[in-house]
């Protein structure tokens, strides 16, 4: 056999000898891939890790100043969470009543959602400042147990609201119930601040219809009536007609006193607070 013939025989014996080698590693690395080895990032779901919630509040929410840098945001919203990895909405509830902290948006030193103004140092020249855009602010009082509804406003919020341009506290046990407390802050105020005390809220809006109101100042154990009602007055979310009558039954006592009623065109009865006790709104 001559050397050209050689050359060719051994080249195929070569082939002979590395296909099938070859071929075992394909397999092996097959195999290996469906015993368990780690799947490339591309085929893993998004777990998820890191999330976001997201609250769209509805027309009007409350707003209350927190502090010179901050104020609450209350009211039902739409809350959404999503993720931040893969952008996907994790859940999404409808008409849920929330609160968020949210920074102060101002202009002419003057929050233009809450009211909130801040104060100039008096080394400084004035700041003409905007109007309060917010006379009236409405908050809800939290859960006091035993199916009442409390909230108390020490002599510092009361002045922090005043400062801040809300002329009206408006205090609600939820944004669909018909009764409502309605507070002078001014006249409030003043009463906190020359007796030294807290002023308490206490209202309960019964299923009968009936709506509960307390109003004392207290402080360390002690409590006393109020000085001044005058700055305080209830609301009841009823129809104009027919004429809405108020009955009160006093703590107190167990007699029954009409009170009396005035309509206002923004939807709503009036009645001045009388006293600590239930009263009964009757449609006549």
């Amino acid at each position: 056999m001559n050397k050209k013939s050689i050359v060719p025989v051994l080249l195929a014996l070569l082939l002979l000898l590395v296909l099938p080698a070859f071929g075992m590693a394909e397999e092996g690395l097959g195999s290996a891939a469906a015993d368990g080895l780690p799947a490339t990032p591309t085929d893993l779901a998004c777990a998820h890790e890191h999330t976001e919630t997201t609250n769209y509040f509805y027309d009007s929410p409350s707003y209350y100043a927190m502090d010179a840098e901050t104020h609450r945001v209350s009211g039902y919203a739409r809350v959404e969470t999503r993720c931040l990895d893969c952008g996907e909405i994790l859940n999404m509830q409808d008409n849920v009543y929330t609160e968020e902290i949210r920074p102060h948006t101002f202009k002419n030193n003057v929050c233009a959602l809450c009211g909130f103004r801040l104060r100039v140092k008096e080394t400084e020249a004035p700041v003409e400042t905007a109007p309060a855009v917010n006379p009236e602010t409405t908050v809800y009082a939290g859960s006091g147990g035993a199916g009442y509804q409390t909230m108390t406003l020490t002599n510092a919020d009361l002045r922090e609201l005043e400062s801040s341009g809300v002329v009206t506290l408006l205090v609600r046990g939820s944004q669909k119930g018909k009764a409502a407390v309605a507070l002078n802050v001014h006249r409030m105020h003043a009463q906190t601040q020359t007796s030294g005390m807290d002023l308490r809220l206490d209202m309960a809006e019964r299923e009968d219809g009936s709506f509960f109101a307390g109003l004392s100042l207290e402080r360390d154990g002690k409590e006393q009536a109020m000085m001044d009602r005058s700055g305080v007055t209830l609301r009841f979310y009823q129809a104009k007609t027919p004429a809405l009558k108020v009955s009160l039954s006093p703590s107190a006592t167990d007699d029954l006193v009409e009170a009396e009623t005035a309509w206002n065109d923004k939807g709503y009865w009036t009645v001045p607070y009388q006293a600590e006790g239930t009263y009964f709104p009757k449609q006549q």
